[in-house]
Parts: C-alpha cells; sequence; structure tokens
C-alpha cells in the first residue's frame, strides 16, 4: 500500500523539476555565506535551523553550483515522497484503520499545497518527513506503558526526528499537541509512574543534547540582529483585532481551486463525529488554528500545518461512511474515486503541466462548467484579491508562491549579459521589471543604472509587474530574446544612458 502511494506521487513531485526557476525563498536554502563570515556565522545569521543548508548542500558538493534546479530539489523531492509513508503510518496508528489511512494519504498526496512544497528546494519537505517519521514512532506507543523497554526505543526515535525537525524549522512544535496527547495516554498505561516519568526525562535529555549546542548560540547571535527580531515581530504576536479565515481560504483556493475546500470540510465533520479515532486530531486542528488566529500576524503558507490535520479528518470521515453499513461503500467508493481523480488531475495540470502557467496565466482545469475559470480570476486573486483581504498591517507584503510552473530563462540571461560585457569589454549593469530577490538569485552582473545598461524584461514575472516593454526608456535597443511556447517571454534591451 505504501509503495502504490509512493509511485503515485512520484509524477506530482519529479516530473518537470528542473522547469521552473526558482522562487523567492527558494534560493534562501542555499548555504552561501557572506565575505566576511564563516558557514557557522551564516547559520546562525538564518531565521531557521540548518538542516534546509546542510541538505541543499549536498547536491552542491557534485555539481559546485547552486543554480542547478533539478539537483537542488531532487533530495527535498525525495523527502516529500518518504514523508508519505511516516504519514501514512502515523494515521493507521493512531484510528487502527489502514482504510482511513490510505484515504488520508490520497488526499495528503493530491493536496495542491503539498504538491508544490515537494518541488521546491527548501525545509517544508524536511519539516514533513521528519514531524511524521517523530509522530510514526511516538503513535507505537499508544495502549503501551512508556515504561516499557520498547517504548524507550520507540519514543526515543521519536524524539530524535522531532530534533531534527525542529532544526529544520520552529514549525515542529505544532505536532506537540498530538505528541503530549500520546504521552499521556501511553503514561497512563504505567502501572509504576516513576518508571514512565524516568522515560521522559531520558527523551527530554535527549532533545535537549540535539538541539541546545544550535539554539543557545542562535538565541545569542538572534539578540543581536535588529532585522531578524523585526521579522519575528512582524510574524508573531497577539492578534486579536482580524480574523485570517478568508485570507486562508483565498490561499487554499490559490493551490487548490476546486472541490477540495467543500470535501475537506464535509468529509471532516463526519470525522469529528466518529470521537473515537477523531479526539486526538481534532485537538491538534483546534490548538495550532487556535494558535494562528489569535498569535500569528502574517501566516503566509505556514497556515498548512492546521491543514494536517484536517486532511486527516476528512480521511476518517470519509473512511467512516465507507464502512458505516456493507452496502455504503458501493456508494461511497466510486464518489471518493472521483474526487480524489479529479484532485489528482488538478494538481499535475496545475504544478506539473507548464503548457500554461498557473497563476500567471488563465488555465483550464475541465472543459465543463464552473471547472475552468476565465476573465483573469485566479490572475486577480493573486495580484489583487488576495491583497484586498489582508489586514492593513500586511498589506504590501507578498503573495506566497512556491511550485507553480515558471521559466524565464534566467541562467541563459546571465549568460548573454556576461557574453556581451566580455566581447564589448564593458560592465553594463542591469535592471528588470521582475522582483530584484528572482534576478539577483541567477546573475552575475550588478543590478543598477549606472550610464548604459541593460534592460530585462520579463512577461508574467512573478511580481505582476507587467511592463516589460519599458516604455519609459525611449533610448533603446532590443538585443535578445527568449521565448516559450510559442510567445517571447524575455526580452532583453540595450539603454544607452539614462532616458532624458
Amino acid at each position: 500500500m505504501i509503495t502504490f502511494l509512493i509511485l503515485l506521487a512520484i509524477p506530482l513531485r519529479f516530473k518537470n523539476l528542473d522547469y521552473s526557476d526558482y522562487h523567492g525563498d527558494e534560493y534562501k536554502a542555499f548555504l552561501i555565506p557572506g565575505a566576511d563570515e564563516n558557514a557557522w556565522q551564516f547559520l546562525l545569521r538564518q531565521r531557521k535551523g540548518p538542516m534546509q543548508f546542510l541538505v541543499s548542500y549536498i547536491p552542491y558538493l557534485f555539481t559546485h553550483n547552486f543554480r542547478t534546479e533539478f539537483a537542488e530539489r531532487l533530495p527535498f523531492a525525495i523527502a516529500s515522497c518518504l514523508s508519505i509513508a511516516f504519514f501514512f503510518l502515523f494515521v493507521k496508528n493512531m484510528t487502527k484503520s489502514k482504510l482511513i489511512a490510505f484515504i488520508s494519504s490520497l488526499l495528503f498526496i493530491t493536496n495542491g499545497f503539498i504538491s508544490g512544497i515537494g518541488r521546491i528546494a527548501q525545509y517544508q519537505n524536511l519539516n514533513l518527513l521528519f514531524s511524521f517519521a517523530t509522530l510514526f514512532f511516538y503513535s507505537k506507543l499508544l495502549d503501551q506503558p512508556l515504561s516499557d523497554k520498547q517504548s524507550l526505543k520507540f519514543s526515543l526515535a521519536g524524539t530524535f526526528f522531532w530534533c531534527l525537525s525542529v532544526l529544520a524549522h520552529w514549525d515542529a512544535v505544532l505536532i506537540a499537541p498530538v505528541v503530549i496527547f500520546i504521552i499521556l495516554k501511553s503514561l497512563n498505561h504505567c502501572e509504576i509512574k516513576t518508571a514512565g516519568l524516568k522515560v521522559l526525562l531520558v527523551n527530554i535529555a535527549l532533545g535537549l543534547a540535539l538541539t541546545l549546542p544550535f539554539i543557545v548560540p542562535y538565541i545569542d547571535a538572534f539578540k543581536n540582529i535588529a532585522h531578524n527580531q523585526d521579522y519575528a515581530q512582524d510574524r508573531i504576536g497577539l492578534d486579536l483585532g482580524y480574523s485570517k479565515v478568508p485570507l486562508y481560504k483565498a490561499l487554499t483556493e490559490l493551490y487548490n481551486p476546486f472541490l477540495t475546500i467543500p470535501f475537506l470540510l464535509i468529509a471532516g465533520l463526519i470525522g469529528v463525529l466518529n470521537v473515537k479515532k477523531s479526539l486526538p486530531i481534532l485537538l491538534w486542528f483546534t490548538i495550532v488554528f487556535s494558535f494562528f488566529e489569535l498569535f500569528v500576524k502574517n501566516p503566509g503558507t505556514h497556515f498548512y500545518n492546521f491543514l494536517l490535520p484536517l486532511i486527516i479528518l476528512s480521511g476518517i470521515g470519509a473512511g467512516t461512511l465507507f464502512s458505516l453499513f456493507k452496502f455504503t461503500k458501493y456508494l461511497v467508493a466510486p464518489v471518493l474515486l472521483v474526487i480524489v481523480s479529479f484532485l489528482y488531475f488538478q494538481t499535475y495540470i496545475l504544478f506539473v503541466d507548464h503548457s500554461v502557467e498557473y497563476p500567471f496565466e488563465d488555465k483550464v482545469v475541465l472543459k465543463i462548467p464552473n471547472f475552468y475559470k476565465m476573465d483573469g480570476y485566479f490572475l486577480n486573486l493573486v495580484a489583487q484579491g488576495i491583497e484586498n483581504i489582508k489586514p492593513d498591517y500586511m498589506r504590501g507584503s507578498y503573495v506566497p508562491l512556491f511550485g507553480f510552473t515558471h521559466h524565464r530563462f534566467w541562467n541563459e540571461i546571465s549568460t548573454f549579459i556576461n557574453g556581451q560585457n566580455v566581447i564589448n569589454h564593458e560592465k553594463l549593469k542591469y535592471i528588470t521589471n521582475e522582483d530584484k530577490t528572482v534576478s539577483e538569485r541567477y546573475m552575475d552582473t550588478k543590478y543598477g543604472l549606472d550610464g548604459g545598461f541593460y534592460a530585462v524584461g520579463i512577461k508574467r514575472p512573478m511580481n505582476f509587474v507587467q511592463n516589460f516593454r519599458f516604455t519609459n526608456y525611449p533610448h533603446k535597443k532590443l538585443v535578445h530574446t527568449f521565448s516559450q511556447n510559442g510567445e517571447v517571454v524575455v526580452a532583453i534591451y540595450r539603454v544607452e544612458g539614462l532616458p532624458q
């Protein structure tokens, strides 16, 4: 069953993995120390733990180049596939049902957030892998005392992987409600409570031993980095004045346009009614959702952390309906098959197929009424709609886009401009209508307007700034273009001096 699930996920994770350019945050996962710092100092000034930097460095050892998208993304895509196995095993142990675990895993695989994450070189894949490995090993403690020797081994394995998850990103703490539920239940089975508490202390000691060597110097460094402190204050803090549910809905629809939200909510509600199987998952969802609503000012896409328990609740609901009576499986099975097949197809169309680059262009999912959007619906949702529903303090912050197909030849652009500078014995800089954080990941040439320069026009850029003809620079000459799917998507102009 696990093999089938992973094989099902492979096309969504690996096909056309090298097509898209790095998105804004993706390149930040690479270990590139500044000129005046070593690797350790670089790690201490980041906003998260060191795991993604260490993992992304592995392909660099072979390619000696962080600009090789496929190589850099490969270990993270592998981690994404492995996380499916631990997700299935965890859900099976928690619900005592292979059917629920299988349905939940299908929803996990076909979710747009999970697939988009699985196609980028970033920490989320490590968080999912290590967190679900953690939950799997801890779930082996259910219905047996924590004081058993076997329980000690499972708990130590769970603690080890939890530490790895923490060292990938602080999001790892959000699985704590499930871990605490399992530990309390396991402690309750101990005839001698002190024996169980000793095992718990051993796990705490292991956790501290693995995490403190990084966390202590990290906190010390954090106190001296004002930029990171400002970032944390902008993200985390008591926030009672505005519900972010409309934002969650808009972003979820961006990554999962059709069926996902209504199916998860309806099936999840049914799952909640099966209290015997759903209680710990419901507690997980409620606590994490409340945390995001009350204390996360700018969630970005991190709110997928409470979509994970919602997916499991939906699996419980669908599995409950499937097994309710002998005949219900004949009614539920074909409906469920159609829905999951559509969600799989939708995810493939949006994140793998690049004949049309969603959401930068309108894309047809199915050529039947209500299953495709015209008139720039999702383009407007990204460029304007999401911006309009943000709280005032979030206005102007970027729309988190990851995993979507978007290729604009930045490696080739860099090579062309470098070659022109060599041929002409010049050191001309460049500008672009694309976000500077995207172009700087690829360009060797510096960004600037000193005298003559190259203007790199990107059609449908990731920042949605559409002026790629540079009409405000009359003294320019088109020197090169790049085409994608028969359409010019990059126009490089040489500008002779600043505009008059």
